[in-house]
């Protein structure tokens, strides 16, 4: 057999999705908030160094004339040495020949601009033209602007905007991760509440009525889903109870002509032959299940010799009940034929193997008696040995038994004698008696049997027209149930008993 996979939980499946979904979005806003971010910086560093160069350059050209004015060239030195960008930028000017004539704080002045990194093409005119260079070994951003022959250059380190998105950067993360923590943690609710939760209240209903408990009711209504769920969940078992009502009448009621059928087909008349004074006969036969595997069955043969029998199919209810009748009749036609008991589970056997595709057999015991001599030739096919009660002591009459009838072909069976003396007692029973269980499962068994019918001098008072025989019967019946005390009845518990009172003619 395929072992069941280890399913998880839906609430720990929906728990794992969501966090990885979760965590995708939140990985991916923040690396489009960092690129926008870096991108925005990007441009504000250049549009910082640009207004810085365009700055100077205005101061330059309102100073400035066609010449140069040396007077005027220290005015805007002294300007672009005061003047910062940002923290660590700075605006370089120089001539026509790369010559840094002006610097922050003259660091840089008396250096030219292929010493600091910076490559002017000559002849070429420059208008605020921006790139990112090494300056002085400090990877920055450059603006370069040319007016009337000067060259005014603003310098930005790209390292001091990118601490800037750092620090946003890591700002707007930690707040992302709280909004999406919450969210999070608000749909995670949402689903416990809306569909998780309720969605284990109708799988612990759905787990009792597939347990058998029809009355179970799922009764979730939070929502317009589970309402019509819980609604055509009902309905289901609604209909499903109905279904089962409708062929549980129908099965009673098949049972019921069943049991009657079979019941019919059992001698329940008793005494049975009133005009024999030589013995007294009485039986009974009571299902466990509305339609037993039991049966007994008595006849005069010939109006000579009393034959009876008693077995136990192997199967109960309506199959069991149809191979009894069938192994019945069998038995009654052979015994109509002459066979002695012997003969006829030989003979029997045979026909009741042949196309007994349910595989189904039968314990019995059979005996021939000659009311006028007390003589019994007897026949066990695997049947519980009966009790024999002589002068108010109980034994079990044992005899080899045979194999029971249809479990093997080919099989013969051997017949036994036994005289009966008068006032002998004989007690057949199915093992329904003997395996009689109460509630703590304790087993009837043989001891308490034969202890009950060993009476001394205290035979039982005659039961009417039944006489001992059908006391004895009463008697065991009666301490079964009181043994059982209300546990269920587990098999069919069938009894016949015969007490011989001698030869006195018919």
């Amino acid at each position: 057999m395929e072992q069941k996979k280890h399913k998880m939980k839906i609430a720990n499946v929906i728990t794992l999705w969501l966090v990885a979904v979760v965590a995708v979005a939140c990985v991916i806003t923040s690396l489009l908030i960092c690129s926008s971010m870096a991108r925005k910086y990007g441009e504000d560093a250049e549009e910082l160094v640009r207004q810085n160069v365009e700055d100077v350059t205005n101061d330059i050209n309102n100073l400035m004339k066609e010449e140069y004015d040396t007077e005027i060239l220290k005015q805007i030195g002294d300007a672009a040495t005061n003047r910062r960008i940002g923290n660590g930028g700075y605006v370089l000017i120089c001539d026509t020949d790369h010559n840094i004539i002006n610097s922050y704080n003259d660091t840089y002045t008396g250096k030219t601009t292929d010493e600091a990194g910076i490559s002017i093409e000559r002849g070429k005119n420059y208008s605020y033209e921006t790139d990112k260079r090494n300056v002085f070994g400090t990877y920055s951003f450059v603006n370069i602007n040319e007016t009337l022959g000067i060259y005014v250059i603003g310098v930005y380190p790209v390292k001091e905007s990118v601490e800037g998105v750092y620090t946003t950067m890591n700002t707007a993360v930690a707040l992302e991760i709280v909004v999406f923590g919450l969210m999070f943690l608000l749909l995670l609710y949402l689903l416990h509440k809306l569909v998780i939760n309720n969605m284990v209240k109708v799988n612990e209903s759905l787990v009792k009525i597939r347990e058998g408990n029809l009355d179970e009711r799922v009764e979730v209504r939070d929502t317009y889903e589970f309402d019509n769920l819980s609604t055509g969940i009902n309905d289901t078992v609604d209909r499903l109870k109905k279904s089962i009502d409708a062929a549980e009448s129908r099965m009673n009621a098949e049972l019921a002509i069943a049991k009657e059928i079979q019941t019919s087909a059992l001698p329940r008349i008793f005494p049975p032959f009133p005009a024999r004074m030589e013995f007294e006969l009485f039986a009974s036969m009571e299902a466990a299940k509305e339609v037993g595997g039991d049966f007994y069955d008595f006849y005069m043969i010939n109006g000579e010799q009393l034959a009876f029998l008693i077995a136990d199919v192997s199967g109960k209810s309506v199959p069991g009940a149809m191979f009894m009748m069938k192994a019945k009749g069998v038995i009654r036609s052979l015994a109509d034929s002459g066979l002695p008991p012997a003969g006829i589970f030989t003979v029997a056997n045979e026909e009741l193997c042949e196309d007994n595709e349910a595989e189904m057999f039968l314990t019995a015991w059979m005996g021939f008696l000659e009311p006028e001599t007390g003589v019994l030739n007897v026949a066990n096919a695997g049947h519980n040995p009966p009790v024999l009660i002589r002068d108010g002591k109980a034994e079990f009459f044992k005899v080899k038994p045979g194999l029971m009838l249809a479990g093997m072909p080919d099989k013969i069976y051997k017949q036994h004698e036994l005289k009966l003396e008068v006032g002998d007692i004989l007690f057949l029973y199915t093992d329904g008696v003997t395996e009689a269980i109460d509630k703590d499962e304790n087993q009837y068994g043989e001891k308490r049997l034969l202890e009950l019918l060993s009476f001394g001098d205290n035979y039982p008072e005659p039961s009417g027209l039944n006489g001992v025989a059908g006391a004895v019967c009463e008697l065991v019946s009666a301490d079964v149930a009181k043994f059982v005390n209300g546990a269920e009845q587990s098999d069919d518990i069938t009894m016949l008993c015969i007490r011989y009172l001698g030869g006195f003619g018919v």
